[in-house]
Protein backbone atom coordinates (compact mmCIF):
# COMPACT_ATOMS: atom_id res chain seq x y z
CA UNK A 1 0.00 0.00 0.00
CA UNK A 2 2.80 2.43 0.66
CA UNK A 3 4.51 1.36 -2.39
CA UNK A 4 1.44 2.34 -4.59
CA UNK A 5 1.47 5.47 -2.92
CA UNK A 6 4.60 6.56 -3.61
CA UNK A 7 4.25 5.34 -7.55
CA UNK A 8 1.23 7.97 -7.35
CA UNK A 9 3.04 10.72 -5.74
CA UNK A 10 5.99 10.01 -8.40
CA UNK A 11 3.58 10.33 -10.80
CA UNK A 12 1.64 13.82 -9.83
CA UNK A 13 4.85 15.59 -8.64
CA UNK A 14 5.84 14.40 -12.93
CA UNK A 15 2.85 15.76 -14.01
CA UNK A 16 2.97 19.04 -12.53
CA UNK A 17 6.94 19.52 -13.46
CA UNK A 18 5.70 18.92 -17.30
CA UNK A 19 3.02 21.43 -16.52
CA UNK A 20 5.16 24.15 -15.16
CA UNK A 21 7.32 23.50 -18.17
CA UNK A 22 4.60 24.21 -20.71
CA UNK A 23 3.55 27.30 -18.73
CA UNK A 24 6.87 28.52 -18.86
CA UNK A 25 7.24 28.04 -22.45
CA UNK A 26 3.68 29.65 -23.10
CA UNK A 27 4.67 32.62 -21.15
CA UNK A 28 8.28 33.36 -23.25
CA UNK A 29 6.09 33.07 -26.36
CA UNK A 30 3.62 35.56 -25.46
CA UNK A 31 6.54 37.95 -23.89
CA UNK A 32 8.20 37.43 -27.61
CA UNK A 33 5.20 38.10 -29.31
CA UNK A 34 4.46 41.74 -27.78
CA UNK A 35 8.07 42.64 -27.65
CA UNK A 36 8.09 45.93 -29.25
CA UNK A 37 9.43 46.43 -32.74
CA UNK A 38 12.03 48.86 -33.81
CA UNK A 39 11.06 51.43 -36.04
CA UNK A 40 12.68 50.96 -39.27
CA UNK A 41 15.66 53.71 -40.19
CA UNK A 42 14.36 56.18 -42.67
CA UNK A 43 14.95 56.79 -46.15
CA UNK A 44 17.99 59.22 -46.80
CA UNK A 45 17.13 62.36 -47.69
CA UNK A 46 17.68 62.91 -51.47
CA UNK A 47 20.57 65.61 -52.28
CA UNK A 48 19.23 68.97 -53.91
CA UNK A 49 19.91 69.05 -57.64
CA UNK A 50 23.61 71.04 -57.90
CA UNK A 51 22.73 74.61 -59.14
CA UNK A 52 24.55 75.33 -62.50
CA UNK A 53 26.94 77.97 -62.48
CA UNK A 54 26.33 80.92 -65.50
CA UNK A 55 29.74 81.32 -67.80
CA UNK A 56 30.01 83.83 -70.17
CA UNK A 57 29.11 82.45 -73.98
CA UNK A 58 31.75 82.67 -76.50
CA UNK A 59 31.64 84.94 -80.07
CA UNK A 60 30.88 81.04 -81.11
CA UNK A 61 28.01 80.78 -78.64
CA UNK A 62 29.41 77.75 -76.72
CA UNK A 63 30.38 78.08 -72.93
CA UNK A 64 33.67 78.62 -71.83
CA UNK A 65 35.59 80.36 -68.61
CA UNK A 66 37.92 83.06 -70.28
CA UNK A 67 40.71 84.26 -67.71
CA UNK A 68 41.29 88.03 -67.11
CA UNK A 69 44.31 87.84 -65.80
CA UNK A 70 46.28 85.67 -68.11
CA UNK A 71 47.47 86.76 -71.43
CA UNK A 72 45.79 84.24 -74.26
CA UNK A 73 49.13 82.35 -76.43
CA UNK A 74 49.88 83.75 -79.78
CA UNK A 75 47.03 82.78 -82.32
CA UNK A 76 48.71 80.32 -84.84
CA UNK A 77 50.18 81.27 -88.28
CA UNK A 78 47.65 82.24 -90.81
CA UNK A 79 46.38 79.63 -93.02
CA UNK A 80 47.02 79.58 -97.23
CA UNK A 81 43.56 80.32 -98.18
CA UNK A 82 42.47 79.50 -102.30
CA UNK A 83 40.36 82.14 -102.68
CA UNK A 84 39.15 81.65 -106.27
CA UNK A 85 38.12 83.62 -108.70
CA UNK A 86 35.84 86.73 -107.30
CA UNK A 87 32.02 86.20 -108.19
CA UNK A 88 31.81 89.74 -109.60
CA UNK A 89 33.82 92.52 -110.00
CA UNK A 90 32.60 93.98 -106.68
CA UNK A 91 33.83 91.81 -104.72
CA UNK A 92 36.52 91.59 -102.31
CA UNK A 93 38.49 88.91 -100.58
CA UNK A 94 38.50 89.25 -96.35
CA UNK A 95 41.15 86.79 -95.04
CA UNK A 96 40.28 84.15 -92.78
CA UNK A 97 41.65 84.46 -88.87
CA UNK A 98 42.11 82.47 -85.83
CA UNK A 99 39.71 83.60 -83.01
CA UNK A 100 39.90 82.21 -79.04
CA UNK A 101 37.18 79.60 -78.40
CA UNK A 102 37.58 79.30 -75.06
CA UNK A 103 40.00 76.80 -75.00
CA UNK A 104 41.72 76.73 -78.39
CA UNK A 105 41.85 78.57 -81.38
CA UNK A 106 39.87 78.11 -84.22
CA UNK A 107 39.46 79.63 -87.40
CA UNK A 108 37.48 81.85 -89.33
CA UNK A 109 37.89 81.20 -93.29
CA UNK A 110 38.09 83.74 -95.57
CA UNK A 111 35.24 85.02 -97.71
CA UNK A 112 33.85 87.19 -100.35
CA UNK A 113 32.17 90.14 -99.70
CA UNK A 114 30.35 92.81 -101.87
CA UNK A 115 30.54 96.06 -100.38
CA UNK A 116 27.36 97.29 -103.10
CA UNK A 117 25.17 94.72 -101.74
CA UNK A 118 22.43 95.90 -99.37
CA UNK A 119 20.30 93.40 -96.98
CA UNK A 120 16.23 93.85 -96.66
CA UNK A 121 16.07 93.99 -92.61
CA UNK A 122 18.72 94.75 -90.06
CA UNK A 123 21.24 93.34 -88.42
CA UNK A 124 20.82 91.44 -85.21
CA UNK A 125 22.59 92.64 -82.01
CA UNK A 126 26.08 92.54 -82.08
CA UNK A 127 26.86 89.33 -79.44
CA UNK A 128 28.19 89.39 -76.47
CA UNK A 129 32.23 88.21 -76.44
CA UNK A 130 34.86 88.06 -73.75
CA UNK A 131 37.96 88.85 -75.27
CA UNK A 132 40.42 87.86 -72.46
CA UNK A 133 44.11 89.54 -72.77
CA UNK A 134 46.16 89.91 -75.11
CA UNK A 135 48.61 87.95 -76.06
CA UNK A 136 51.03 90.66 -76.02
CA UNK A 137 51.04 94.53 -76.91
CA UNK A 138 51.64 93.93 -80.50
CA UNK A 139 47.78 92.54 -80.75
CA UNK A 140 44.82 94.44 -80.60
CA UNK A 141 41.01 93.19 -80.16
CA UNK A 142 39.23 93.19 -83.27
CA UNK A 143 35.18 93.10 -82.15
CA UNK A 144 32.86 90.63 -84.19
CA UNK A 145 30.41 91.96 -86.62
CA UNK A 146 27.47 90.31 -88.82
CA UNK A 147 28.01 90.36 -92.39
CA UNK A 148 25.21 89.25 -95.12
CA UNK A 149 25.70 86.28 -96.00
CA UNK A 150 22.89 86.60 -99.11
CA UNK A 151 20.06 84.85 -97.84
CA UNK A 152 20.49 85.84 -93.63
CA UNK A 153 23.35 87.65 -91.67
CA UNK A 154 26.50 85.07 -91.18
CA UNK A 155 28.18 86.16 -87.41
CA UNK A 156 32.06 86.64 -87.94
CA UNK A 157 33.46 86.30 -83.95
CA UNK A 158 36.05 88.94 -82.74
CA UNK A 159 39.60 87.91 -82.37
CA UNK A 160 43.30 89.03 -81.74
CA UNK A 161 44.81 90.36 -84.63
CA UNK A 162 48.26 91.73 -85.21
CA UNK A 163 48.79 95.73 -86.82
CA UNK A 164 48.99 95.80 -90.37
CA UNK A 165 51.55 98.09 -92.04
CA UNK A 166 49.65 100.94 -94.67
CA UNK A 167 46.11 99.68 -92.86
CA UNK A 168 43.79 100.39 -90.49
CA UNK A 169 41.16 98.67 -89.19
CA UNK A 170 36.62 100.34 -89.47
CA UNK A 171 34.56 98.28 -87.35
CA UNK A 172 31.52 97.16 -89.96
CA UNK A 173 28.81 99.03 -89.45
CA UNK A 174 25.33 99.13 -91.09
CA UNK A 175 23.22 101.87 -91.95
CA UNK A 176 19.94 102.09 -93.20
CA UNK A 177 19.18 103.50 -96.81
CA UNK A 178 16.86 104.09 -99.28
CA UNK A 179 14.51 101.40 -97.58
CA UNK A 180 17.70 99.09 -97.99
CA UNK A 181 20.82 98.45 -95.06
CA UNK A 182 24.20 99.38 -96.02
CA UNK A 183 27.53 98.21 -94.78
CA UNK A 184 30.20 100.57 -93.88
CA UNK A 185 33.33 99.65 -93.25
CA UNK A 186 35.00 96.43 -94.21
CA UNK A 187 38.06 95.46 -91.66
CA UNK A 188 41.13 96.06 -93.09
CA UNK A 189 41.43 98.74 -95.42
CA UNK A 190 44.53 99.98 -96.95
CA UNK A 191 44.92 103.44 -95.61
CA UNK A 192 45.03 105.45 -99.01
CA UNK A 193 44.77 109.04 -99.99
CA UNK A 194 40.92 108.38 -100.04
CA UNK A 195 40.57 107.22 -96.52
CA UNK A 196 39.91 110.35 -94.53
CA UNK A 197 36.94 111.12 -97.06
CA UNK A 198 35.66 107.79 -96.73
CA UNK A 199 35.77 107.48 -93.10
CA UNK A 200 34.79 111.46 -92.44
CA UNK A 201 32.98 111.16 -89.09
CA UNK A 202 34.17 108.00 -87.67
CA UNK A 203 36.27 107.77 -84.52
CA UNK A 204 39.51 105.96 -84.02
CA UNK A 205 39.62 104.15 -80.46
CA UNK A 206 42.44 102.54 -79.81
CA UNK A 207 43.38 100.53 -83.18
CA UNK A 208 40.07 100.20 -84.53
CA UNK A 209 37.97 102.89 -86.65
CA UNK A 210 34.23 102.88 -85.37
CA UNK A 211 31.20 105.10 -86.54
CA UNK A 212 30.29 107.88 -84.55
CA UNK A 213 26.82 106.10 -84.31
CA UNK A 214 28.32 103.56 -82.20
CA UNK A 215 30.31 105.59 -80.45
CA UNK A 216 28.55 105.24 -77.36
CA UNK A 217 28.23 101.43 -77.86
CA UNK A 218 31.51 101.18 -78.29
CA UNK A 219 32.69 102.71 -75.04
CA UNK A 220 29.61 100.33 -73.15
CA UNK A 221 31.50 97.66 -74.28
CA UNK A 222 34.98 98.29 -74.02
CA UNK A 223 33.80 99.10 -70.33
CA UNK A 224 31.55 95.24 -69.84
CA UNK A 225 33.57 93.43 -72.64
CA UNK A 226 37.15 95.09 -72.77
CA UNK A 227 36.80 96.11 -76.52
CA UNK A 228 39.35 98.23 -77.49
CA UNK A 229 41.56 97.30 -74.62
CA UNK A 230 45.19 96.26 -74.40
CA UNK A 231 46.26 94.69 -71.45
CA UNK A 232 49.09 92.35 -70.63
CA UNK A 233 49.88 91.25 -67.39
CA UNK A 234 53.77 90.25 -66.93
Amino acid sequence: MVHLNRSVLVAVVMAVGAWGATGCKSKAAVAEDTAPVAAPAPAPTPAPAPTPVATAPTAAGTEAAVSVTTPLPAPPADRVEEQGRPPSASHVWVHGFWHWGGHEYAWHPGYWENPTLAAPFAPPAVRYEVPGVAPNASYFYAPGYWRWGGKEYLWAPGHWSLRREGFAYAHPHWELENARWVRHGLGWERRDAAWEHRYTGWERHGDVYVHHNEVGEWRHRGEHEGWGRVVVHR
